[in-house]
Order: C-alpha cells, then structure tokens, then sequence
C-alpha cells in the first residue's frame, strides 16, 4: 500500500514537470545608459545635446565612424527563448544618417527597417537627439538563441553617437529543472515496477 502511494505520487509529480515546462517572460535588455549621451542628464527625442562622452565602454556614447571603417557589433546576450510573443528594439541617437538612408540589421541579416536621412544635416553642435523603436517580430527567429547581435549601416562615412539601446522581448523561456523533474519521476516509477516485480 505504501509502494503504491509513493508510485502514485511520483506520477502526480511527473505528470505536472511534463504539463508545465516552461515559463513566461517579458525582459527588457539594456546597451548603454539613458544618460544624456554621457552628458549625466537623461534626454528624450526632440531635445538638444551638445557633446557626447565619456564612452560607456560598449559602443555607446562614443562616435562610430561606421563601415566601412568601422563596423560596430551591438551583442545583446539574454536567456534563450522557446517562442517569442512580441519583440523590439529602442534606439537613441544623434547625427545619422547623412548620406543616405540607414540600415539595422541582426545577426548579419539586412532588416527591412530604414533609418530616415538626416535633412538637413547637422554638422555642428547643437544636435537633435532621434529615437526610433522597431518591431522585431519579423526577425524572431534570429533572437530566439539568447543572443542578438545589432549593426547600423549607413553610406561611407556616415558617422553616428548611439546614447543607449533596449532589447524588449515577451515570450517563453525554457525550464530545465522542470524536464529534469519529469525524467527522475518517471525513473523513479520504473525502478519500484522492478522492484515490486
């Protein structure tokens, strides 16, 4: 009676790891700070900056002269996701693009979103500060992984200052302790079949 009792409640457990292996989850992943562009004030689209720095050390705050000279990786590393609901980016920015328009892209993949060019340009200080948030539904695939790896892509010579950038991703994340749980319950289960055998 006991050995069935201890069965009975290994399969409850079992049951439960197995309906429920995974977790909902809404983060929002951060490059850089909102600092004003490191001016130590927090600033929104429309204002007026007159001056970056220092660098915070991860691309933000700093000039980036931009490809072809420079080709600026943003890497985003988070939990890995199942499936993702909903998923975009928010960027602050001064002085891009000039020339032309500006490209993001993900993982080496050209997205569809275009920055609009700069008209006119602003060679001087003060600047306006820009943002733009982008819906990266379309490119789920490639942030599933736990890692996302942003570039601006602009004509040559197209310089830019980013302040800072925010990853915001809903969806499911994976919990291994819940697989592990059902795979011991359902040893368990096998081993006492033996041994009331």
């Amino acid at each position: 009676m006991r050995i069935e009792r201890v069965v009975l409640s290994l399969l409850v457990l079992s049951f439960v790891a197995w309906a429920q292996p995974s977790l909902a989850d809404s983060t929002n992943y951060t490059l850089g700070d909102d600092d004003g562009f490191g001016s130590g004030t927090p600033v929104v689209a429309g204002m007026k900056v007159y001056g970056w720095g220092p660098a915070d050390g991860d691309g933000t705050d700093e000039i980036i002269a931009g490809p072809p000279t420079d080709v600026r990786d943003f890497a985003f590393n988070y939990t890995s996701y199942s499936s993702i609901t909903s998923a975009s980016l928010f960027v602050q920015y001064i002085d891009w693009p000039e020339s032309g328009l500006g490209v993001l892209w993900i993982d080496g993949h050209q997205t569809s979103f275009e920055f609009p060019r700069l008209d006119p340009w602003e060679q001087a200080a003060p600047w306006t500060v820009l943002a733009a948030t982008i819906d990266l539904m379309p490119y789920a695939g490639y942030l599933s992984d736990g890692e996302a790896v942003i570039n601006f892509v602009g004509n040559n010579g197209d310089a830019y200052i980013i302040d800072y950038m925010a990853l915001s991703i809903d969806g499911v994340v994976p919990v291994p302790g819940a697989a592990l749980l059902s795979m011991l319950g359902v040893g368990c289960v096998r081993m006492l079949r033996r041994r009331l055998r």
